[in-house]
C-alpha cells in the first residue's frame, strides 16, 4: 500500500516537471477602445463607408445614413 503511494507521487513529480502546473495563461488584454475602433476599419466595414459615401453624394441621403 505504501509503495503504491510511493509510487504515484513519484508519478506526479514526474508529470509536474515535464508539463508544468496545471494553470491557464492569461493573454495580454487589448484595450476595449482599440477593440472598438477595430470594427469600424475592416474590409466589409470599409467597403460599407464607401458606398454610405456614394449614396449620400448620388442624393439618396436616407440610402447613405442607412447604410
Amino acid at each position: 500500500m505504501r509503495f503504491n503511494k510511493f509510487l504515484q507521487i513519484c508519478n506526479l513529480l514526474l508529470r509536474l516537471k515535464k508539463y508544468g502546473t496545471n494553470t491557464i495563461k492569461k493573454a495580454a488584454a487589448e484595450s476595449e477602445w482599440k477593440t472598438f475602433f477595430k470594427n469600424f476599419f475592416s474590409m466589409m466595414a470599409i467597403l460599407l463607408w464607401i458606398s454610405g459615401l456614394i449614396a449620400i453624394v448620388s442624393g439618396t441621403l436616407e440610402l447613405g445614413i442607412a447604410i
